[in-house]
């Protein structure tokens, strides 16, 4: 049996994308954004659990790492009836097939009726025995539920710690495991605006790029496309990461390659006729053009053949 490789965007679990959901996937192409600065790989979010400490989130238990990692979610709820604060690690490598190491940390807001957390996720360059000697550090300052006593454990024992302010907590982050400019990032307030940014970029490409089926094959396709949108407004993601293989790299494999640029016969021209990306079919002077490209294109056109968006009906503009 082959082994089925997780796309990084899975668009076919969207039926609707409401504002928990732009937040996710916002979330993940901040994560795996394709760049050296890890200051902007900063993803801010909230962790919600209910009143029996169940976390608001789906799991994927199904696995001994995910189960892993589900048990380090709810054990950061337990150290959050303790502690203000609360940071949760994860190795590379190990039981994961993760090329680099993760943490998250969190500040409770509030416990009425539950807990609320406000989360950073945050991706290491660090090895496995640097995670390790980090936890050590951290837990000068504080405790986990059941102890450590390999680096595998991280993935389960989240780490509760006591500092007064959020500076003392930035500065005891820094020692533990460096990356100054992201706890800048974080002080200043600049990854709550990318975040922002992300999530409007999302709004606007999922209006083009709906998933209309659950075929596997099919919904790889839309997330690809998905990728390109985003790529064109400046959020690239890397090939690989923690969150899956790049839904492009995934399509490659799939079939053997992808035709980026422009062919009318390339598998990657079936992304735009699998999915509902669409233009609007402009007319001026009595000619018509794709909104997208601005390539002139016939008065009975379903399609451009340029880019190969599906076009909308005409609207009358004027083009400069």
């Amino acid at each position: 049996m082959t082994e089925r490789v997780r796309a990084f965007l899975e668009l076919d679990k969207y039926r609707v994308l409401d504002a928990a959901a732009e937040s996710e996937v916002a979330g993940v192409f901040a994560e795996n954004r394709d760049t050296e600065q890890l200051e902007l790989r900063v993803n801010p979010y909230f962790l919600e659990f209910d009143c029996l400490g169940e976390p608001k989130l789906a799991a994927d238990r199904s696995t001994r790492l995910g189960e892993m990692e589900y048990q380090g979610t709810k054990n950061i709820y337990k150290l959050g009836l303790k502690y203000d604060r609360v940071v949760w690690l994860s190795p590379p490598g190990g039981i994961s097939s993760y090329e680099e190491g993760r943490m998250v940390v969190a500040k409770v807001i509030g416990r009425e009726g539950g807990m609320r957390l406000e989360c950073r996720g945050i991706p290491l360059r660090m090895s496995r025995e640097e995670i390790k000697k980090s936890a050590r550090i951290l837990l000068e300052f504080g405790e986990t539920q059941g102890g450590v006593k390999s680096v595998e454990d991280l993935r389960i024992e989240a780490i509760g710690v006591d500092f007064d302010t959020d500076d003392d907590w930035y500065l005891c982050l820094e020692d533990a495991v460096g990356m100054r400019g992201v706890w800048e990032a974080i002080r200043q307030g600049s990854d709550v605006v990318r975040k922002r940014e992300l999530v409007e970029a999302v709004k606007e490409v999922w209006q083009m790029v709906r998933p209309r089926t659950v075929e596997r094959e099919e919904a790889v396709m839309v997330g690809a496309a998905f990728e390109v949108e985003m790529a064109r407004r400046g959020f690239g993601i890397m090939a690989g990461g923690d969150h899956g293989a790049s839904n492009l790299s995934l399509l490659t494999r799939m079939t053997g390659r992808v035709d980026i640029v422009g062919g009318k016969t390339g598998i990657f021209s079936q992304i735009y006729r699998l999915s509902e990306v669409v233009a609007e079919k402009l007319e001026s002077g009595g000619k018509y053009y794709c909104s997208a490209c601005g390539v002139e294109v016939a008065g009975g056109a379903n399609s451009c053949p340029k880019c190969g968006f599906r076009l909308t009906e005409v609207k009358i503009k004027a083009l400069n």
